[in-house]
C-alpha cells in the first residue's frame, strides 16, 4: 500500500446485507485496499458479518448493534 495514497470510505445502511448492492461494495472495497486504505462505515449491523468475503485489509466500523425497529 502507498504511504501517500487517499483514504476511501464506504457509508452503508447495513454492510451485512445479502444484496447485490453489498455484493458489490464489498468487491470494490476488496480491490480499492489493495492500493488505498479503506473503510465501510454501517449504520447497522443485522448479522455477524458481511455475507461475502471481505479482505482483512478493510476496516468495517458498525455505528449501531441492532436494527432499526
Amino acid at each position: 500500500m502507498r504511504d501517500h495514497a487517499l483514504p476511501v470510505h464506504f457509508l452503508m445502511f447495513n454492510a451485512d446485507a445479502r444484496d447485490g448492492v453489498s455484493r458489490a461494495v464489498l468487491t470494490l472495497a476488496n480491490q480499492l485496499a489493495l492500493s488505498h486504505p479503506v473503510e465501510i462505515i454501517s449504520l447497522y449491523r443485522r448479522y455477524d458479518g458481511p455475507a461475502y468475503p471481505i479482505s482483512e485489509r478493510v476496516r468495517v466500523t458498525y455505528l449501531l448493534d441492532q436494527p432499526p425497529v
